[in-house]
């Protein structure tokens, strides 16, 4: 596909990844249409940066009498119809193990050697096709609804194995996410990823009223200088206009270099953007995912009686480089879950372990939270090993960093057990017998205030 700027009569063609280009418009113009050599492919370059709505609000909207689904059925109804057919059943089931969280498949898939195949999904997107007054109703639904899934981590996150992909969002999109999915090793949890990984959303920025610009970027963990806040390749802005902001609402971004008033005919005291924005929306609902292949002991017999070699987890174990002498052990992981049975028992208001520089610490500072879930899978070999671990997980609290609230366990534990081919688990373990039966538990907690009636678990 190619796609040309009438302006300064330049074909660039349409590239799947970013190279150099590190501010784009989108619709207009990219910085990687500078006078280069050769003129390098460009991603961003004809892409719209608001959504379709914004255009149409001023437009007329037929009312669908004649249609049930307007004209009969009440609005709370239509909610519900169009929440359910635009939420995705299928992409992340908790009683399967998608394929490319294995080692070996994202080896393959860092080497080029084997091509993505996401699971399907079944959001109806088609519905907001339909007619002009399906889609003003429900075209923020497909990304408020459903989370954002990172099956595996990439060394920069555009090569991230995930859905849908960060270069292929549209600034508006990406504010609307709320919810986020991941995938991840026990050393990348209780390590500096996970951390690394939700700060560059910006949870507390988001949580603050920020609003993403109207602007495509250069992947980057690292702050651009001057007012926007990078967030991978989007960028974040405080509102600093003294008023609240809405979803439509105009904004001009600062002028950034020389380029673009030689090259346009620009001054720098011109605001160089005047689309309109999306309110980022806070982090409301956090997945994490454990596969049976993912723990520190997925390799030790499930016969081990070594306190190191028996399934462990716990929020306050862990260090930010995953320390060998700071990994949960069995016995550490009792020890901790009784000390906190205690204090419950006794009254005690604040929770008794303080989470200093451990996962449970990155929980704690999503200032929007209001469920975390945790799916953890093993073999089926070592299910009591899992359940011991649960039991553990059910007196775990996640206080919120400057609040009254914390997370706290919703009083149930869902159960699964599935069977499927895995002809990788034979090469991952040495102790493997061909049993292809695996447990799953998946734990739920809720945000509750730590006043009052502590027993009170919102559900999310």
């Amino acid at each position: 596909m190619q796609l040309s700027d009438p302006r300064i009569n330049i074909t660039f063609p349409l590239a799947s990844y970013n190279i150099q280009c590190n501010d784009s418009d989108g619709a207009n113009f990219c910085d990687c249409q500078s006078s280069r050599v050769s003129v390098e492919p460009c991603m961003y370059y004809g892409r719209n940066i608001e959504p379709l709505a914004f255009s149409l609000e001023n437009k007329p909207v037929d009312t669908q009498e004649n249609c049930p689904l307007f004209a009969v059925i009440p609005t709370e109804i239509r909610d519900m119809i169009f929440e359910y057919a635009l939420k995705d059943c299928t992409s992340n089931l908790p009683n399967s193990e998608h394929r490319f969280r294995s080692e070996q498949m994202q080896t393959r898939r860092r080497n080029a050697t084997e091509p993505v195949s996401l699971p399907p999904s079944d959001i109806a997107f088609n519905l907001l096709r339909t007619c002009r007054a399906a889609y003003m109703e429900a075209y923020q639904l497909p990304y408020l609804l459903n989370p954002f899934i990172v099956y595996a981590f990439g060394n920069l996150p555009s090569y991230d194995i995930c859905r849908p992909k960060y270069v292929r969002l549209a600034p508006w999109q990406f504010a609307l996410i709320q919810g986020l999915d991941i995938s991840l090793h026990q050393a990348s949890l209780e390590g500096l990823k996970l951390g690394n990984y939700l700060q560059t959303w910006r949870a507390q920025d988001r949580s603050e009223g920020a609003i993403v610009a109207p602007r495509f970027y250069q992947e980057s963990r690292n702050l651009y200088a001057g007012a926007v806040i990078q967030s991978f390749n989007f960028g974040l802005l405080s509102n600093t206009v003294g008023r609240v902001l809405v979803d439509g609402d105009k904004v001009g971004l600062e002028h950034k270099g020389s380029f673009y008033s030689s090259k346009f005919n620009r001054t720098s005291s011109q605001p160089w953007s005047t689309a309109r924005v999306m309110i980022a929306r806070p982090l409301t609902h956090l997945t994490l995912r454990l596969s049976r292949k993912n723990w520190w002991t997925s390799k030790d017999l499930p016969t081990s009686i070594g306190t190191n070699q028996i399934l462990a987890l716990d929020p306050a174990c862990g260090g930010r480089y995953a320390e060998t002498n700071k990994r949960p052990t069995v016995a550490k992981m009792l020890d901790l879950a009784e000390q906190r049975r205690r204090a419950k028992f006794l009254g005690t208001s604040v929770p008794p372990i303080h989470y200093a520089s451990s996962w449970g610490a990155e929980i704690s500072k999503l200032p929007d939270l209001k469920s975390l879930c945790l799916i953890l899978h093993t073999f089926a070999e070592k299910k009591s090993q899992l359940e011991t671990v649960v039991r553990c997980a059910q007196t775990w609290t996640f206080p919120f960093d400057g609040s009254n609230d914390e997370l706290a366990w919703d009083g149930k534990v869902e159960t699964w057990s599935y069977s499927e081919p895995d002809k990788a688990d034979d090469d991952f373990l040495s102790w493997y017998g061909g049993n292809q039966t695996f447990e799953v538990r998946a734990v739920r907690f809720g945000r509750r205030s730590v006043l009052g009636n502590t027993d009170a678990v919102a559900k999310g």
